[in-house]
């Protein structure tokens, strides 16, 4: 829910950045979607936000690491609370099939009052995807949930694509990447804080150490609900919590993080001023391995 409240902040200044249309497909992840006719996508870290110029409300496409219907529909059940962001489920929630449940949702926004659907479903090779179709109370109706189905039925998983190119490579993508990240501690953060009396705030950090022996530590959040099972706030975990590769697709470059649970997270690399982890600007600093 962070980053729920996060878009909504941002939502003016992110809009005004280069927009995607149509269909849109994550190699790294295995997951593809597409955008609603006459809206407009923007990646976000770790979130994909669609709007529209046409008309009221927001798509908001999110992960989460839910493996079972059940987990997962314990953790929507609980609703979705954060500052000045607050949903409950109406009604019950419903199973569509083996891997997907959904549910309207009501509550408010910096005190104005929204409503919405949520559908979201698991995925049989990593992290799972929630829809998140939301817009004014007094604007909902079919089309709310319209887009939301919309947007989910599109969804298609697949085998990610994965050591394209390892870290041994030497092609000038991977060389670059290297001396970008490797050996640094790589710090993500943001904050917002409501001017409404009561409303709130947050704030929020990341923490990747790539260690130059290939393992990592991550210290960060939650959001949605869905807890993190790295959150450590005082790093008290004395070992790493998985190994990293650096990997080439296409021309693009992604940073994989191989949790020592199995799972796994690739995150695409840009550089522009800065290091930048699927759109999030990271900040380097002095690695701090154990």
């Amino acid at each position: 829910m962070k980053v729920l409240l996060f878009l909504f902040a941002l939502l003016a200044a992110h809009f005004g950045k280069a927009q995607l249309t149509g269909h849109v497909a994550y190699s790294a992840e295995g997951v593809s979607f597409d955008i609603p006719k006459d809206w407009v996508g923007q990646e976000l870290e770790e979130a994909f936000l669609m709007a529209s110029s046409k008309e009221a409300g927001l798509v908001i496409l999110l992960f989460h690491p839910a493996k079972t219907l059940e987990e997962l529909s314990s953790k929507m059940e609980k609703g979705l609370s954060e500052g000045a962001v607050s949903l409950s489920l109406e009604g019950k929630l419903s199973n569509n099939g083996k891997d997907t449940v959904e549910g309207h949702y009501v509550g408010s926004l910096e005190g104005k009052s929204v409503k919405g659907k949520l559908i979201a479903m698991t995925n049989p090779y990593g992290l799972g995807v929630a829809v998140l179709s939301l817009i004014n109370d007094d604007l909902y109706s079919k089309r709310t949930d319209g887009l939301a189905k919309e947007v989910a039925n599109s969804i298609g998983f697949k085998q990610p694509s994965t050591k394209l190119s390892a870290i041994g490579n030497q092609s000038k993508n991977i060389q670059a990447a290297q001396e970008e990240l490797v050996g640094y501690k790589l710090t993500y953060m943001e904050s917002y804080y409501s001017n409404t009396p009561g409303g709130g705030g947050y704030e929020r950090k990341r923490i990747i150490n790539l260690c130059p022996n290939g393992l990592f530590t991550f210290y960060g959040g939650s959001y949605l609900n869905f807890p993190d099972p790295n959150w450590d706030p005082y790093q008290k975990n004395a070992k790493g919590h998985g190994t990293y590769e650096i990997l080439e697709d296409d021309g693009d470059i992604y940073l994989q993080l191989n949790y020592n649970d199995g799972e796994y997270e690739s995150l695409k690399c840009t550089y522009n001023d800065g290091v930048y982890l699927n759109g999030g600007r990271y900040y380097r600093g002095d690695v701090e391995c154990y």
